[in-house]
């Protein structure tokens, strides 16, 4: 299928990616062999530098829970063929072992529409690849505490939980486009060097934090936006943000706890909650140091706490009251 993608050089790494994963897996699977289609179609497009779809039939893409009412194509994971299943193990065997990772292109790993039985765990993983789970299905969910990649997407993907506390990135983590966890994204104590996306997301965890940030850096921007929604508290509390915190569009609700925790966060821009910002619980950003504009121009039917907050620059506030 790739006689004619990437180079000469692509290719021959290719090949010794999935001959490697071949021993590696030998007799894994129990008809004996060592790898499924879709293991074989990630690991070959990783080294020849091209991302990989495994909705490979017209109708994968067309699928949706009409029930519950979800969009996007892994509302129906259940009903998707084992031509999109991916097992957690070769997905982390790619990652963290040298041999393997090394062959693997510097676009990193680039999968849409796989589908995973297991938890994946990259608990320590240690890479400087890219990963991007695009519109995966995780419904165990994924674990990367304390590991270190250039960046990780999981933009349009359902998850059963995101775990990843004290990650490491140099680029960004992104959350964004449809992706949906129906238990909480950890990521306490997280050093992003670009952007955190969760817009336009959905994270329902009635029962404890819906997203918990507290005591993370991110040198880019934290968007919390343009349709976001959190069913659950939001805590980013002692969080650095050297870029903007934009909560505009956003949703926020959480009935026995604050809606939205920022006491102690540090932004060196600005804070938006305008454009249609909502709460269902106390927002709080008391002790907080902004330096840049603190603008609120959203629903104002909940309790804003600003006690012995800094503000450097311009400070807006129109509530809206329904």
């Amino acid at each position: 299928m790739d006689e004619l993608i990437g180079t000469a050089g692509q290719r021959r790494r290719a090949d010794e990616l999935v001959r490697l994963a071949y021993e590696e897996f030998d007799g894994s699977l129990p008809d004996g062999r060592a790898l499924l289609s879709g293991e074989v179609k990630m690991l070959r497009g990783a080294a020849l530098g091209i991302g990989v779809c495994l909705a490979n039939e017209e109708e994968d893409d067309l699928v949706w829970d009409a029930k519950n009412q979800h969009g996007s194509s892994w509302g129906c994971w259940n009903d998707w063929g084992g031509h999109r299943e991916i097992r957690a193990e070769v997905l982390r065997w790619a990652c963290a072992y040298p041999k393997a990772k090394n062959l693997i292109d510097s676009y990193g790993i680039s999968l849409k529409s796989g589908l995973f039985k297991e938890r994946i765990n990259l608990d320590g993983v240690d890479t400087h690849l890219r990963i991007g789970l695009w519109s995966c299905a995780i419904p165990l969910g994924l674990t990367a505490t304390h590991a270190r990649f250039h960046s990780l997407g999981l933009s349009g993907t359902f998850a059963g939980g995101v775990r990843a506390e004290g990650v490491k990135l140099t680029g960004d983590l992104n959350f964004r486009d449809g992706f949906y966890s129906t238990n909480e994204v950890r990521i306490f104590g997280a050093e992003i060097g670009g952007d955190l996306d969760f817009s336009r997301s959905k994270l329902a965890c009635h029962s404890s934090a819906s997203l918990g940030a507290a005591n993370i850096q991110v040198m880019g921007n934290v968007l919390l936006r343009d349709g976001f929604q959190a069913l659950g508290e939001v805590q980013f509390q002692g969080a650095f943000i050297k870029g903007n915190l934009y909560c505009s569009g956003g949703i926020f609700e959480s009935s026995a706890s604050p809606s939205l925790s920022a006491d102690g966060i540090e932004v060196l821009g600005d804070v938006s909650l305008g454009d249609s910002f909502s709460a269902l619980g106390e927002v709080r950003f008391a002790g907080s140091k902004i330096q840049g504009v603190f603008n609120y121009t959203g629903n104002g039917a909940f309790k804003l706490d600003l006690s012995a907050i800094h503000i450097g620059g311009a400070m807006f506030f129109q509530p809206r009251y329904q």
